[in-house]
């Protein structure tokens, strides 16, 4: 239970126990904006310093994704969002981010979660992630840094929104 607090996903409340954590907008806004924030940082860095080996990985996970849309696997397609994200996090050699990265984990999977019904064409969702993969397997350090840096704000935004409106229609 401790775990699932730190993580964000659960309330203790006092005298009268523990709750499933809801998600609010303000939420949102800042699981993305920080998701972006750290992600640029890692774009950068994995960019800068590429390796045979990050290069490997990086296409590695691109592959997968690719084989995901042509089979129309929504689930592995999801799980594989999330791993080209931790890959590109891993590349950058940061530990300190990476430490920061994987504290929010929990809550970028939840994201992912979230926002997938807004992604009906999953070649719409591979082609999020091939210029940024570009980027990186190009050396392009500032271009992996700024595609990194709004990757998740149209979802992040598009939730937010319909979070708002959730919460107005519970108020009426």
């Amino acid at each position: 239970m401790k775990t699932l607090q730190y993580e964000g996903l659960v309330e203790v409340r006092p005298r009268r126990g523990t709750f499933v954590a809801t998600l609010t907008e303000a939420d949102v806004v800042e699981i993305y904006t920080l998701r972006d924030a750290l992600e640029s940082l890692a774009a950068r860095n994995a960019a800068s310093r590429i390796t045979e080996a990050g290069r490997k990985s990086l296409e590695r996970v691109l592959r997968a994704m690719r084989s995901a849309v042509d089979a129309g696997n929504r689930k592995r397609m999801l799980d594989l969002d999330f791993e080209f994200h931790r890959t590109i996090v891993e590349m950058s050699g940061h530990k300190r981010l990476a430490e920061m990265w994987s504290r929010l984990a929990v809550q970028t999977r939840l994201f992912l979660t979230m926002t997938d019904q807004f992604h009906h064409d999953l070649d719409g969702l591979l082609s999020i992630h091939e210029p940024l993969a570009e980027a990186i397997l190009a050396g392009k350090a500032e271009k992996a840094f700024r595609l990194a840096s709004h990757h998740s704000q149209r979802d992040g935004t598009r939730l937010a929104a319909a979070l708002a409106h959730s919460d107005e229609e519970d108020a009426d």
